[in-house]
């Protein structure tokens, strides 16, 4: 039921409360508790940006364990032909500072 209920959260509240990173067109957010307890699926705004790379935690404080466990097979050479964030696709959605 608890994972259920996280992996609601991420299509939900991620939609709702948190911040964005990126003009994506859409409501997606950055939510730091849904980051956390969803082992990094909580950085959707960044996720919305960047669909395709395996990375959704962009900054140093948002913890991506996802991407933590693929780097870690990486390593081992268990994962290969991973996509990593593409800094043009970013640099299309940045948002205005």
């Amino acid at each position: 039921m608890l994972i259920w209920h996280i992996t609601w959260a991420v299509n939900s509240v991620t939609h709702l409360w948190g911040y964005r990173s990126f003009d994506t067109g859409e409501d997606s957010r950055n939510n730091i508790i849904v980051g956390l307890i969803s082992n990094g699926e909580g950085w959707h705004n960044n996720h919305h940006a960047d669909p395709r790379s395996a990375r959704h935690g962009h900054r140093w404080w948002e913890i991506d364990n996802t991407w933590l466990t693929i780097r870690f097979l990486m390593w081992l050479g268990l994962a290969t032909e991973v996509i990593e964030p593409n800094p043009r696709i970013a640099a299309r959605f940045a948002r205005k500072q």
